[in-house]
């Protein structure tokens, strides 16, 4: 969780030689995508003090607005830079959708045409990924927000349903997604060297299909019984 934290990256720079001891981390080789993790869980302890905290505002200021600044550093950075081009502004973004979705219905013709507006933020999305090639690109991730936005407009508002087979796969696949994220960018850089020969499409399949499957066995003890686990923690702990 210290990866490419600013203070820690500021203090092992400094001229100060009383600071100069201090080590910054970084996410490296094939764990490269775990830099993510870190900025979202300071991102969660940082709305959740806010949030959860206002009886500690009231009775003790002082270590409210000193926990406040500490849990600040990472998401406000990362307003501003750091990895991944402003990367908090994109979860403020989903944070919006939310909150936009809780006030209540939107007008008829919204909903009428909200799932041909989320295909013009899509098309948009895709012309600029074309464009710069950066997938943490924040007019990008504003634009796959807008068309999110929309099409859960059009899902909430339609009587459409998928078969209970594709339900049953939707919930499989969702419930290995992170352990999916934590380990397909290894596999790939285990497998790609080694596909070299055969047609990059026919790789790349491989890969997905070989990433999806390992991803799928380490969640089904793990990450599919989160539920059962906070249980035993429950009990352990009350």
């Amino acid at each position: 969780m210290l990866q490419d934290n600013p203070i820690l990256v500021w203090a092992s720079s400094s001229s100060f030689a009383v600071l100069s001891w201090v080590p910054s981390f970084t996410s490296f080789g094939s764990a490269r995508p775990l830099w993510t993790i870190a900025i979202e869980w300071w991102i969660y302890l940082f709305f959740g003090w806010v949030a959860l905290g206002k009886n500690i505002l009231t009775e003790r200021p002082v270590r409210f607005w000193a926990v406040l600044f500490l849990l600040a550093c990472v998401p406000v950075y990362n307003c501003i830079g750091g990895r991944g081009n402003g990367i908090m502004w994109v979860w403020l973004a989903g944070a919006v959708i939310f909150e936009a979705l809780r006030k209540g219905p939107l007008p008829t013709v919204w909903v009428r045409y909200s799932l041909p507006i989320a295909g013009i933020f899509i098309l948009l999305a895709g012309l600029r990924f074309r464009a710069t090639r950066q997938e943490y690109d924040l007019i990008l991730g504003i634009l796959l927000a807008c068309a999110l936005y929309f099409t859960i407009i059009w899902a909430q508002n339609t009587n459409f349903k998928f078969p209970v087979f594709l339900q049953k796969m939707i919930g499989l696949a969702a419930g290995c997604s992170l352990t999916l994220y934590l380990v397909h960018y290894s596999i790939a850089v285990l497998l790609l060297p080694r596909l070299d020969l055969i047609n990059p499409i026919a790789a790349l399949v491989v890969v997905v299909l070989l990433s999806n499957l390992v991803a799928l066995l380490i969640a089904l003890p793990t990450e599919m019984q989160h539920k059962k686990l906070a249980l035993k923690l429950r009990a352990l702990f009350a």
